[in-house]
């Protein structure tokens, strides 16, 4: 099986590793440097991204549509897992994808975030996680 590139992650924001290979896997980080992220605000990441020049400052902004629907949950910060994912009527999906999926989870160094892009044309139209999905996947570390 492929090994994906897993980079650090904080909350749905994903980045590349300052010490990761040409390949993106990212040089898995120590508890103090995890605790670390966990106490930097998102405004506070993004200055520092924006000093190494890895893109256009005008890039990397989310919509009003995205907001935090649970305030008094703490931050969270793990290593992505990421992938696109659809939910279009009529048409029936891969359970292949869904495996797939699993298995680079487990596969994944702990703790995980699973990052989902949707493809769908209208993507606030769609479920993706269920109670069963969501089981599976905080037993395989997420």
């Amino acid at each position: 099986m492929a090994t994906r590139p897993r980079t650090p992650a904080f909350g749905a924001l994903a980045f590349r590793h300052p010490s990761s290979d040409a390949s993106g896997v990212a040089k898995l980080i120590n508890e103090a440097e995890f605790a670390f992220l966990a106490e930097i605000d998102s405004c506070t990441l993004s200055n520092a991204i924006e000093q190494h020049q890895v893109r256009d400052r005008d890039q990397g902004y989310l919509g009003g549509e995205i907001r935090c629907l649970f305030p008094e949950l703490p931050r969270t910060v793990g290593y992505a897992v990421t992938a696109k994912v659809r939910n279009r009527r009529g048409e029936p999906g891969d359970p292949e994808g869904n495996w797939r999926l699993w298995e680079h989870l487990e596969s994944a160094p702990s703790p995980a975030v699973l990052v989902f892009e949707s493809t769908d044309d209208v993507p606030d139209r769609c479920a993706h996680f269920g109670e069963v999905m969501c089981t599976f996947a905080v037993r395989l570390g997420a």
